[in-house]
């Protein structure tokens, strides 16, 4: 499923905070999926656990010592060969109401130089 495919282009250009307008409900149990691309030069860019790590961290706007909810976790990959990976938001994620502020990351196994970082 295409229709929330967020794209974490490899460059040394930054890229800005975009705004997904993706909707998820309580109801979208075991449903409600993040899909990635990682690309470079505009093709996609071949993944593996052996290559590569990966990472998303999930905070809701009203995240606080007490309300809220913050998730850090890491992306599933789905398609080594075309650079896909998905995350499936946790059910209890799911019941909070409100906007999200996420960060996907990709990293280079032997490296500490974060090649992707999406802020959406």
């Amino acid at each position: 499923k295409d229709d929330n495919l967020i794209e974490l282009q490899t460059t040394s250009q930054y890229n800005p905070v975009i705004d997904t307008n993706i909707s998820f409900y309580e109801s979208d149990r075991g449903t409600g999926v993040l899909n990635f691309a990682v690309t470079k030069n505009n093709k996609p860019l071949s993944i593996s656990k052996h290559n590569a790590m990966t990472s998303i961290v999930l905070k809701t706007d009203n995240f606080d010592d007490e309300h809220g909810a913050y998730i850090s976790d890491e992306l599933t990959i789905v398609d080594a060969i075309n650079g896909r990976m998905q995350y499936v938001i946790p059910n209890e994620f799911l019941k909070y109401t409100g906007r999200v502020h996420a960060q996907a990351y990709f990293t280079q196994n032997g490296s500490n130089n974060v090649i992707v970082e999406r802020q959406f």
